[in-house]
């Protein structure tokens, strides 16, 4: 059964979270050897919260969002890091465009409540990468972190394989490649991109029309 990236999402934090949720003082030990900031502010009094023992698996995902959100906050206290997690996939959920801030902003709240947990590299070191095979397979990792193992996904990397290599790219490529940037981007600026490629497009399909004749 294919999970959905939401899924994926919160079924790795409540793997993450599975290791501070033990019995009595073992949950003390934990979270003084996961190596949390010292200085946190203790978590706010819960008691009055209601969190069903799987709320993971509720189907309301904006419910289990509020749900997890939380168990954050009972775990790690109302930090501004667990709003930082919570708000970004609330955005993700509600099918709301994100920024790379936004993203690099979550990846550092991540290593704040799991320090032993390897972070995906952030969004902008890419540029620093030179091997196009190398550049590539980060990409495309960090992509499939962000939204999953989905076949937009291969036409980017693709692409900017390419361009990172220094090659060309088929005006057809470009706009698949147009076309998968606005579907993991929905925004004004990547439609224009989009619509601009297609435009493009028949424009030199219609000159080579008229060559061939």
């Amino acid at each position: 059964m294919k999970l959905s990236t939401v899924t994926l999402f919160y079924l790795v934090c409540f793997l993450g979270l599975l290791t501070f949720f033990g019995c009595g003082s073992d949950t003390e030990d934990t979270e003084k050897a996961s190596g949390l900031i010292a200085e946190r502010p203790e978590p706010e009094k819960t008691d009055d919260i209601y969190i069903p023992d799987k709320w993971y698996k509720a189907r309301d995902p904006l419910l289990r969002n509020d749900y997890f959100l939380a168990v954050l906050i009972k775990q790690f206290g109302d930090i501004p890091e667990v709003h930082t997690i919570a708000d970004y996939q609330r955005k993700k959920i509600q099918g709301l465009p994100t920024t790379v801030a936004e993203y690099n902003a979550v990846l550092d709240a991540r290593k704040r409540l799991w320090p032993d947990r390897e972070t995906p590299r952030k969004v902008g070191a890419l540029e620093e990468i030179d091997d196009p095979e190398e550049y590539a397979k980060i990409f495309r990792e960090e992509l499939i972190e962000q939204f999953g193992d989905v076949p937009e996904i291969d036409i980017i990397v693709e692409v900017e394989k390419k361009w990172k290599a220094g090659k060309g790219v088929p005006m057809d490529e470009y706009v698949d490649y147009a076309h998968a940037i606005f579907l993991l981007f929905p925004n004004k600026t990547t439609l224009r991109q989009f619509q601009e490629a297609q435009e493009d497009f028949a424009e030199q399909e219609e000159m080579n029309d008229l060559d061939d004749e």
